[in-house]
């Protein structure tokens, strides 16, 4: 991910290698449908009987992981002189830890059966549900003016409940007997066609609803993660997940101008400060609040630096 990230740096840049890659809008389609299908895996890896067997201590610790984070980066932003606005951006920064990266992590690692292991995963999958809040609200934001206020910010939080229940209930009730039916016979080409469309439509109803596509797709896959299909879904987007990754984290570099990087040298500074030392105190701090063990606590939080 980190060499995906560099080619986009390079590709984004004409100046250096690549003067006839500019077509931006159909690279930003790409990236969208990238954001659709890691957003899927990931909430098919958001598994409910995980959570339950950890405890209610993971929802907990996350929770307070997040305020800790968001207490500082106000403070922190105050204190730099930024908007509100740039204060909330930096809290939604530091308040996650990238699924993706996080997961690989403890894939390669062999700790994924370890406690700190399952917590770090436990914990950044929580997160994601958080940047989904985050995002709702600094969009919010910034889309009013700045004039959103802490009704309008409950408020927004509230709808995004309500669609994400409604979403999981009608989910839960209706597509294990659709995904039964559309993989009988062990048809994949079926299955896979079928769960593609109802991915793409949930995303699209999450767009109408005044969310993003990365909400709907998310909680499309924690539906999917329930079916005893998961394990063949999980196998049959595993190439399609790859490419598209591939596509996402390239585009994320593609939007950072490397020229401007030695003007913004100071920020850089202080968001791999923040990412490095801020981040994982929060966490190590949240899981010694719930009662977990130091050693245990602080492998955690080190597998969630961001």
């Amino acid at each position: 991910m980190v060499g995906y990230i560099t080619a986009g740096l390079f590709i984004g840049t004409p100046e250096i290698v690549f003067p006839y890659v500019t077509d931006g809008h159909r690279i930003g389609v790409i990236a969208q449908l990238g954001i659709v299908f890691l957003m899927f895996s990931i909430g098919l890896q958001f598994n409910l009987r995980r959570l339950r067997e950890l405890g209610f201590r993971v929802v907990i610790s996350a929770s307070l992981g997040a305020f800790l984070i968001l207490s500082a980066a106000r403070t922190a932003a105050e204190t730099l002189g930024l908007s509100v606005a740039a204060g909330i951006a930096l809290a939604a920064i530091f308040m996650n830890s990238s699924s993706a990266i996080i997961s690989k992590i403890v894939e390669r690692s062999g700790i994924g059966y370890e406690r700190h292991g399952q917590l770090a995963l436990s914990t950044t999958l929580l997160e994601d549900i958080v940047a989904v809040v985050m995002l709702a609200v600094l969009g919010s934001y910034i889309t009013a003016g700045g004039g959103v206020s802490p009704r309008g910010a409950a408020g927004i939080i509230g709808l995004l409940a309500g669609f994400a229940v409604l979403v999981f209930v009608v989910g839960s009730l209706l597509l294990p007997r659709l995904l039964s039916r559309a993989g009988r016979g062990r048809d994949q080409e079926g299955l896979s066609v079928f769960v593609a469309a109802v991915l793409l439509l949930t995303a699209l109803l999450a767009v109408d609803a005044g969310f993003s596509l990365a909400l709907g797709s998310f909680l499309f896959g924690m539906v999917a993660a329930q079916s005893r299909e998961k394990g063949q879904i999980e196998r049959n987007f595993q190439g399609l997940k790859d490419i598209f990754l591939t596509v996402f984290f390239v585009t994320i570099g593609m939007m950072v101008d490397v020229r401007s990087l030695p003007g913004e040298l100071k920020w850089i500074l202080l968001g791999t400060a923040g990412a490095l030392v801020a981040r994982p105190t929060a966490a190590f701090t949240a899981l010694l609040l719930v009662g977990e063990h130091p050693q245990t606590a602080l492998r955690a939080a080190l597998c969630l630096t961001p």
